[in-house]
């Protein structure tokens, strides 16, 4: 005969903690670094307002300290915003002008 437990089991539990915990400490930040390059281009493309270009600023503030202050993770992260600023076309005067 079967005997029916009253508590029920936790099974998995462990695995769901593990899953938040990797979501908040590696993917979120990471998110968060790899977004400022699409703002960036949205911002110099017109695609984003002048009103809320200040608040943006305050929102990738802590990557813009990071950038000027962390040797390693700097020149990185410049790269990277550079990369996705869009290119200025370069005119050359037509023959004869």
């Amino acid at each position: 005969m079967w005997c029916m437990d009253d508590k029920p089991t936790k099974q998995g539990g462990g695995a769901a903690v593990v899953l938040v915990l990797v979501a908040v400490l590696f993917v979120l930040p990471m998110l968060y670094v790899l977004s400022v390059g699409p703002v960036i281009w949205l911002a110099h493309s017109g695609y984003i307002g002048t009103p809320l270009v200040p608040a943006l600023g305050m929102i990738y503030a802590p990557l813009e300290w990071v950038a000027h202050n962390v040797p390693v993770i700097g020149p990185a992260i410049d790269t990277y915003a550079n990369w996705w600023q869009p290119k200025q076309s370069v005119l050359t005067p037509a023959a004869g002008s």
